[in-house]
């Protein structure tokens, strides 16, 4: 019974000292600290850069506007890509040429070089199928 009183005395000792150690420091309000912002970096070309997919059928026709329509003369892929220059500007636009492996690769050099003299940015996205499936 008696470590019982020592404890409760200590307790209100440590409790005392506390108070006055709260009453006596000095308060202050604290300011939000703000991660620094770069002034200098801009937005990379990259994230600004509108992809248009146009993939190759094996057959030679190019299927554009999320593959649902087919274009199979050279003057409508040519009309097509200056279309979407006009639409999203040389600058901001990337063709993204997708060609199945079995696809000959002069379709692929033809959309290439209108690409080249439309001044449109491309990638070539080559799909590989594995021949031992059956």
């Amino acid at each position: 019974m008696r470590n019982g009183r020592y404890l409760v005395r200590f307790v209100d000792v440590v409790l005392i000292l506390l108070f006055g150690f709260i009453s006596i420091s000095q308060v202050q309000k604290r300011s939000v600290v703000s991660p620094p912002k770069s002034s200098e970096t801009s937005k990379t070309p990259a994230d600004e850069v509108t992809d248009v997919f146009v993939s190759i059928t094996d057959t030679g026709s190019y299927l554009v506007d999320n593959e649902t329509r087919a274009l199979e003369t050279m003057d409508a892929l040519s009309l097509f890509v200056e279309q979407k220059k006009q639409q999203y500007g040389a600058d901001r636009m990337k063709i993204r040429i997708r060609s199945d492996d079995t696809a000959p690769i002069q379709y692929a050099i033809a959309l290439a070089e209108i690409c080249d003299h439309a001044g449109v940015e491309k990638a070539l996205d080559v799909r590989l199928s594995s021949r031992d499936k059956k």
